[in-house]
């Protein structure tokens, strides 16, 4: 029997996404569904100073209805980090 795993793209990925990717035959990168503001896709956090903050990778100004593969990265700089508590309150 063959296994099977659909997900849509990260901007580094969380561990279990590579469990998952490690326990399966096939994985399917699920990428033409619509991109989603405010998602996981082109944005994550990191600790700085002990204080979990955000980073975004730019993207051009499109539609939230274009899919995920359509989308395109900016050549302006990435987003300044952000906290946590800051990211929670828009």
């Amino acid at each position: 029997m063959t296994t099977i795993a659909i997900m849509q793209p990260y901007l580094f990925p969380y561990i279990g996404y590579f469990q998952l990717l490690a326990s399966v035959d096939r994985f399917v990168v699920y990428d033409d569904v619509t991109f989603i503001k405010q998602g996981w896709i082109n944005r994550n956090r990191m600790l700085i100073n002990g204080q979990a903050a955000f980073f975004t990778v730019p993207l051009e100004h499109q539609s939230s209805a274009v899919a995920i593969c359509e989308m395109r990265i900016s050549d302006a700089p990435i987003t300044s980090a952000k906290s946590a508590t800051a990211m929670d309150a828009e």
